[in-house]
């Protein structure tokens, strides 16, 4: 699966790669704004937006829509039972992605890994499956998908990554016991892991999460 990708070129020498994946119904043009708010702080950082493919979603009524898996509700047991084989398939295309920007001499442990919402549970699963050592991996609004299967799936490769998951406790879309329960479940395996509450916000991307991902980025990829 080829995915086409919204690309904001470094504006100096690029010693890193961010990827930002977007949620359901969405794509990458809903945050194209990442870029242009954080790149005069980052000149040295690549963007790749990546576009979910369309697909037939159960939960919206057989609607066509970009999705990166099939859902057949918003409700936590259905999350949990999201299609795996959508998510594989994601994963691997993300995955490519990554393989291309360190053919392209890009170091693996200088790209970040981030998204909201379905974008943020495959940048998740990418982070925990990918054999390419990553900088740092970012959920906001997000779940752990598979999670029956982490434990015997997950590379060693991210193991002492940093994994930043965000959450409204008012999310009406992703619950946010979903995502405590990614955060735990990472922790129990001993992954790095900051979990960030934020009270009475709804399923957004906040600007204090802006500023929490400026803030993550200075940290995991400094300038170099």
């Amino acid at each position: 699966m080829a995915l086409t990708s919204l690309v904001v070129a470094a504006q100096t020498t690029q010693t890193a790669t961010v990827f930002w994946l977007h949620g359901r119904n969405n794509s990458s043009a809903g945050f194209a704004y990442l870029p242009q708010e954080l790149s005069d702080l980052f000149p040295y950082v690549k963007w790749v937006l990546p576009d979910a493919p369309f697909r037939n979603v159960t939960f919206a009524g057989g609607e066509r829509m970009r999705a990166w898996f099939d859902i057949t509700g918003l409700d936590d047991e259905s999350l949990r039972n999201a299609n795996q084989q959508d998510m594989l398939a994601s994963v691997d295309a993300v995955n490519h992605l990554v393989g291309q920007e360190v053919k392209n001499g890009i170091r693996s442990d200088r790209i970040v890994i981030g998204g909201f919402s379905q974008g943020a549970a495959i940048s998740l699963l990418t982070g925990l499956r990918s054999e390419h050592r990553l900088a740092g991996v970012a959920s906001y609004s997000g779940f752990l998908g598979m999670e029956n299967k982490t434990k015997e799936t997950a590379s060693e490769a991210n193991r002492k990554t940093p994994f930043l998951l965000a959450h409204g406790t008012q999310d009406q879309s992703i619950s946010y016991r979903m995502g405590q329960e990614a955060a735990r479940k990472l922790k129990s395996l001993h992954y790095r892991v900051t979990f960030i509450t934020y009270p009475n916000q709804t399923h957004v991307v906040s600007d204090d999460e802006v500023e929490l991902l400026s803030r993550f980025l200075k940290k995991v990829i400094p300038f170099k």
